[in-house]
């Protein structure tokens, strides 16, 4: 019997991609969803204080630099988020202001 490749779903493609995101930023996240929740139940995060937790310019640190994160797209997370009940937005303003509303 011959294996049969099938081609794999977008959800699957999603949590895939979801599985290289590095645990410091799904942490940092985390962090920012509970520092900024609000009683309404949204939550409002900047990447730049995501970037501000997870990074350095010191690439000797250990720690990724602001190109890695963005090279290897670690911010795209909202799949992730999505399948634990969170309703996800990326939002970019024109003056460059860059965050993620949950819901």
């Amino acid at each position: 019997m011959k294996n049969e490749v099938k081609p794999i779903t977008k959800d699957q493609a999603a949590m895939s991609h979801g599985q290289s995101i590095p645990a410091s930023i799904i942490t940092a996240v985390n962090e920012l969803l509970i520092k900024n929740f609000n009683a309404d139940g949204t939550t409002i995060i900047f990447v730049k204080d995501i970037l501000n937790l997870v990074c350095s310019e010191d690439e000797n640190s250990g720690k990724p630099t602001r190109n890695e994160v963005y090279d290897n797209r670690w911010l795209d997370f909202e799949p992730i988020y999505r399948c634990n009940g969170w309703r996800v937005s990326f939002h970019k303003l024109d003056d460059g202001t860059q965050f993620f509303e949950f819901s």
